[in-house]
């Protein structure tokens, strides 16, 4: 909107000729006809609230049908599902659940409802519709007043009822008026008077010019949960139920969106997939044309529909070749199928391409996140995937079991030698060289006694531990040839705790300052020495050489002014010349010399 304060005027029998009403709230098709256990388990509706029906019949001291309802938003709720002690059904939150009555309630509204409210009902006529019941019991006859309110969201307009034309039309000191509300702007803006020409851009009349232009449909958090099935092909017995809902010219839904590419339905009262397959009127042989479907899809998603298996999945879009992204974030699969022996499952639906030697042959994105996985076997699976540069992985709990998210991450990175980003974050060359050699420390010493068993299976015929560990560790091998095989040394477990950390070191401090670094140890040694000059101490191994020497300037005593150098010596290599190390770099850290407890350090002065 070009201003930010419009003020428009409707009346109570304005635009009679078109019955929609607000599908937010559900419309007439999505009443409760039939009460019986069958409707246990669909999506519900309730002044903009959705829940789950868990539970239908009696309940004590009361007369007729209830509904047991886990809803959504937990404060919605009263209770956990437990009514005068006894438990009628299980919600999900200690007070997401309420009873009521089936009347109160709807499943919904149809398809073709929320596409002619959203695109083909004008604005004036969407705010007549939205505030027709809260101005009910206000309106006689005479003209209410409703405030438009550009809002700061695209798509979108704040709207604010008044009682009286002062009250809506000015705003000052007296704030905004107390009932607010909001309409969705996509539609163009109508007329404010009844007329032919009005009828004929608004409402079910004008649904098929709208819609037919339409390349993408957002219907979020909009109550579909069917589709009224108009007049077509493959039901020609099949009537509108509601025709001045729907062009009275009936037809399928693909009739009226010639143009549509891509349909955003999230958060809607969808319960069943054979409920999605059928909004579009799909032809008897409706499965083996969804599957075409599905094959030629470049992108699917499918976050938080509470998908426990991903084997059939897999086993329906897997040959596809188009497939690039695949978001199966936030459900409870807790292992990915075989990717390399899939045949059997293949030969089990009508995939008209068998070629069954790369599935998922172009998926470069794939999302995991929040899953059940509780181990690294699914990350072996995903190396099939040639093509895959991003994965989406943590929440999971093989992650909360590792030492910490970093070395989870480097377990991922290690694995899966193509991947180019993991969790929207790239992996650079740095990252994945110190996720290599980390794997390859981390696991070298099982490696290692693997080759070791290995050697002597071959005279007892036992079972071959390296080949098991190759089935756990598939890229190993593949590390070792590019990083070189661990050794015995480099297996050891790195402990990083402080108290792990700390080396006990002799400091010794030599005042004569001509006794050069290639004197024998010995005769230093024979030369009397003051007790204050030996002091034994533990020090960290990641303490930097800087601040050891201000460390020995207090053990000792020394002035700032005092210079000093400082040398270290195995205590293997006592009594053998040119075996000590000038410790002069004073940003190295202590654990770069490789020195070990009860080595020594020579402080001259």
């Amino acid at each position: 909107m070009d201003v930010a304060y419009v003020t428009m005027k409707t009346t109570s029998n304005a635009h009679n000729h078109s019955p929609i009403k607000d599908v937010h709230l559900g419309t007439e098709c999505g009443k409760i006809t039939e009460v019986n256990e069958s409707i246990i388990g669909r999506r519900i509706v309730h002044e903009k609230n959705f829940g789950t029906i868990c539970y239908v019949g009696e309940l004590p001291r009361s007369n007729g049908s209830w509904l047991g309802v886990d809803w959504d938003d937990q404060s919605r709720g009263r209770h956990d599902g437990t009514y005068d002690g006894v438990r009628y059904f299980q919600a999900k939150c200690p007070t997401s659940g309420s009873f009521v009555r089936p009347s109160k309630v709807s499943l919904g509204t149809s398809l073709e409802e929320a596409l002619v409210y959203r695109y083909a009902v004008c604005t004036t006529c969407q705010l007549e519709i939205q505030t027709s019941l809260r101005s009910r019991e206000k309106l006689t006859g005479s003209s209410q007043n409703i405030l438009v309110h550009e809002c700061t969201q695209l798509g979108h307009l704040n709207s604010y009822l008044g009682s009286t034309a002062e009250d809506a039309e000015y705003f000052g000191t007296h704030g905004y008026p107390k009932d607010t509300f909001r309409i969705e702007l996509y539609t163009n803006p109508g007329t404010c008077h009844q007329s032919t020409s009005h009828d004929e851009l608004c409402g079910a009349d004008a649904a098929k010019s709208c819609l037919n232009r339409l390349n993408s449909v957002s219907l979020s958090s909009v109550p579909v949960y069917r589709a009224l099935y108009g007049k077509s092909d493959f039901f020609p017995d099949r009537q509108p139920e509601y025709s001045p809902l729907w062009p009275s010219s009936g037809g399928c839904l693909d009739q009226f969106l010639s143009s549509l590419c891509n349909l955003e339905m999230s958060n809607c009262l969808l319960s069943k997939w054979t409920e999605i397959a059928e909004l579009g009127n799909p032809p008897i042989d409706w499965e083996e044309n969804a599957i075409k479907v599905f094959q030629k899809l470049t992108e699917l998603d499918l976050t938080h529909i509470n998908l426990t298996s991903a084997h059939q999945l897999f086993a329906l879009v897997g040959a596809s070749k188009y497939l690039n992204s695949l978001l199966l974030n936030y459900n409870e699969i807790a292992d990915i199928p075989n990717l390399n022996d899939h045949s059997e499952h293949i030969s089990q639906i009508h995939v008209h391409d068998k070629d069954t030697s790369h599935l998922f042959r172009n998926l470069n994105t794939l999302g995991l996140k929040n899953n059940l996985f509780t181990n690294w076997n699914f990350v072996n699976q995903l190396l099939h995937l040639s093509k895959l540069d991003h994965l989406m992985v943590s929440g999971c709990p093989v992650f909360e079991n590792s030492v910490n998210i970093e070395t989870a991450r480097q377990e991922v990175i290690a694995r899966l030698p193509n991947l180019k980003m993991l969790d929207r974050v790239e992996i650079t060359p740095e990252e994945r060289r110190g996720s290599e050699l980390d794997y390859l420390k981390r696991y070298g010493a099982s490696w290692l006694n693997c080759c070791k068993s290995d050697k002597n299976s071959k005279q007892n015929n036992d079972v071959k531990l390296l080949e098991e560990f190759y089935k756990l560790h598939p890229v190993f091998a593949r590390l070792c040839d590019k990083h070189g095989a661990p050794e015995i040394g480099e297996t050891k477990p790195v402990n990083r705790s402080i108290k792990a950390g700390l080396l006990s070191l002799i400091f010794i401090l030599q005042h004569n300052k001509n006794n050069g670094a290639t004197n024998k140890s010995s005769s230093r040694s024979s030369s009397p020495m003051d007790k204050n000059d030996r002091i034994q101490k533990q020090i960290p191994s990641q303490m930097t050489i800087n601040h050891l020497r201000m460390m020995i300037r207090r053990l000792f005593c020394l002035s700032p002014k005092t210079l000093f150098e400082l040398y270290a010596q195995s205590g293997r290599h006592r009594g053998i010349v040119n075996t000590e190390i000038p410790l002069d770099v004073d940003t190295r850290e202590i654990g770069f010399y490789n020195l070990e407890n009860d080595d020594y350090i020579f402080i001259r002065i």
